[in-house]
């Protein structure tokens, strides 16, 4: 009888224990989750070399603010920042595409520059781009007749999701783009603890799922790309620690995407794979001036 009542008593204490370790895990990764995801503001933004209208839509209630670079072109490219990036600080970039002739549309995400709101996670970079295409749809496109998603890292992730979307959207480029939300997140434990980040899997997933649902935090950007089949270009910095090429990111899932997409490693991280050194990085203008070039001619025969 003693020897059960011990073995009882042992066992609801190891469930305590069990149930006070899962509740703290829990809150110190909602707490590192949300610093993560904090309010971001550029402190010294580069100075504009071309001229540009600023414009303003409604996302779930939040005011999003951005940059249109009009070219008069029939693609509109639509640029999404990644995580603690603003349309300021990318401003090198968009104007390296509008310089190749392309209409840039570039937007703050929530929480971000000019915009209002708070990013809450990442997946709210999709409903941010979505609101974003929209607007550019009720402007019918600025001119343009079709558009094309060009994102960085969390950017790159919703460029893959929307593509699958919105039927004027007819491509999408991604550069150094996570996967789904979930491995995003892992990849960024990964790279700060090592290999003992994943064993934080299950808490990661069940604050995103809070935020957002499941469905949404399990989202893949590369079975989007496959399933809507629209011609895209997947370029990977092979030195990438953040989203590594070789798990977590759309370029380590690439064989899953259809013969319309192409998946290019260049020599670089992920910082600068966009912009290096406060410039547009050459290697990877160039392959998207080829990319953009082989889809405006794509979208003329088609039209």
């Amino acid at each position: 009888m003693e020897a059960g009542v011990k073995k009882g008593r042992t066992i609801l204490i190891f469930l305590l224990t069990a149930a006070v370790y899962a509740a703290a895990e829990l809150g110190l990764t909602a707490l590192i989750y949300g610093a993560v995801f904090s309010r971001y503001e550029a402190v010294e933004p580069p100075e504009s070399s071309m001229p540009y209208t600023e414009v303003a839509f409604d996302c779930r209630g939040d005011a999003l603010f951005g940059r249109l670079y009009e070219c008069g072109s029939g693609l509109l490219v639509i640029m999404i920042p990644g995580i603690h990036a603003e349309s300021a600080e990318l401003a090198p970039a968009a104007e390296a595409i509008c310089g190749m002739g392309y209409s840039v549309l570039i937007f703050d995400p929530a929480g971000t520059g000019k915009s209002g709101g708070d990013a809450r996670g990442f997946y709210r970079i999709v409903y941010d781009t979505d609101a974003c295409i929209r607007f550019a749809e009720e402007n019918a496109l600025f001119g343009a007749e079709r558009a094309v998603l060009l994102g960085h890292s969390r950017g790159g992730y919703a460029a893959c999701i929307e593509a699958a979307e919105h039927d004027c959207v007819c491509a999408a480029a991604a550069l150094s783009a996570p996967d789904t939300p979930l491995e995003a997140t892992l990849a960024g434990s990964q790279a700060a603890v090592g290999t003992v980040g994943r064993a934080n899997a299950a808490a990661l997933f069940t604050v995103q799922s809070m935020l957002f649902s499941p469905q949404e935090t399990l989202a893949s950007a590369s079975d989007a790309l496959a399933r809507c089949k629209k011609p895209a270009l997947i370029l990977q910095g092979e030195n990438d620690s953040v989203v590594p090429c070789g798990s977590f990111s759309v370029y380590s899932k690439r064989e899953k995407l259809s013969d319309s997409a192409r998946a290019v490693l260049l020599p670089c991280a992920h910082g600068d794979i966009l912009l290096n050194d406060g410039e547009a990085n050459e290697e990877a203008m160039k392959l998207i001036e080829e990319f953009l070039h082989g889809v405006q001619v794509t979208a003329g025969r088609s039209g």
